[in-house]
């Protein structure tokens, strides 16, 4: 019992640790970003998914495989994984600045629903985590193997959005800073 609950431990230090670490302590510093992000509206949403599906499909790769040039097969390989990186990176990226703005709105709410920030802020953690572990799987697998895990990804990181846009009581316009 006792090494379950210290491996359980060990590993949410370890987790926290990594994301303390990846935060963009450069965006954090500048107060002129901390505007609203832009609201993703229904071409947005569509194109985003899209993008998913392109990046980790199987339909490109099998189509660079039946040509039999290998030089072409390992470059779609490398480039196709740094797409894929990049997708993880940004939205990562995106996701914490869109948790910074929500953060920085809340302060400014008398009637916030505790369950509500709770449940926003576990997922917001699972999805850093997602996002770290896809990572990591794609530099083992390759993005191809893992169009499932980003789309889920990619559903989390917009339900996300469109529940930390909600502040009660708080208008976006009150959240600028001097």
């Amino acid at each position: 019992m006792i090494p379950i609950a210290l491996l359980s431990v060990l590993a949410l230090l370890l987790l926290a640790s990594f994301l303390w670490s990846t935060r963009n302590r450069e965006w954090e510093a500048q107060p002129e970003h901390l505007e609203d992000p832009p609201p993703l509206d229904g071409n947005e949403r569509i194109r985003r998914e899209q993008l998913v599906v392109r990046i980790f499909s199987r339909e490109d790769r099998d189509f660079i495989r039946r040509t039999g040039s290998v030089p072409l097969q390992q470059l779609y390989r490398k480039e196709r994984q740094r797409l894929a990186l990049g997708w993880v990176r940004t939205t990562s990226r995106d996701i914490a600045k869109i948790m910074r703005v929500h953060r920085l709105r809340s302060r400014h709410s008398s009637n916030l629903d505790a369950g509500a920030e709770t449940k926003l802020m576990f997922e917001y953690l699972w999805l850093r985590l997602l996002c770290a572990t896809l990572a990591l799987w794609i530099r083992v697998f390759g993005p191809h193997a893992l169009g499932d895990f980003a789309a889920y990804a990619n559903g989390l990181y917009q339900g996300i959005g469109r529940a930390a846009s909600v502040v009660p009581g708080v208008a976006p316009a009150e959240t600028t800073l001097p």
